[in-house]
């Protein structure tokens, strides 16, 4: 699956997208700040970098700018609760910044994942990575995003 490089200053964020993400069979390595993640062997070889936006030490812009500086740019998906706080809705600007995607905190489940089924829809999204697709799943179930 995905090498994923996993961005938070919060232990349980962290904790929880990491026992998610592993067990859907994905390789993350998680940093609880930009410098050390960027600083992480894993960075240079990662498919996907998930961040936070508001952290003490570097924020996701600026995660954003370092990553999409790159050769070989991974997937770029930002993530905050924070919009309040910063005075803005960060998300609606994020992929003008280069973010591929976004995602609204609390992240919250309203249903217990499950592998897709026969009837799932497949559908390919413009400008994502050969291979990627959306796997459309019954409602009240998650949808499950490769943009890998």
């Amino acid at each position: 699956m995905a090498r994923i490089l996993l961005i938070d200053d919060d232990d349980g964020v962290r904790a929880v997208l990491s026992r998610v993400l592993t067990g859907a069979g994905h390789e993350v390595a998680s940093h609880a700040s930009g410098r050390a993640a960027l600083a992480a062997p894993e960075a240079a070889a990662c498919d996907l970098v998930l961040t936070d936006v508001l952290m003490p030490d570097m924020d996701g812009v600026e995660i954003l700018r370092a990553f999409s500086k790159r050769a070989s740019r991974p997937r770029l998906v930002v993530m905050t609760g924070g919009s309040a706080v910063l005075g803005m809705d960060f998300l609606a600007i994020a992929p003008a910044l280069g973010a591929d995607a976004t995602i609204a905190k609390p992240i919250r489940a309203k249903a217990p994942h499950r592998p897709p089924s026969a009837n799932a829809r497949k559908k390919t999204v413009p400008g994502m990575a050969a291979g990627g697709s959306i796997i459309s799943m019954a409602p009240g179930r998650f949808c499950v995003v490769y943009v890998l």
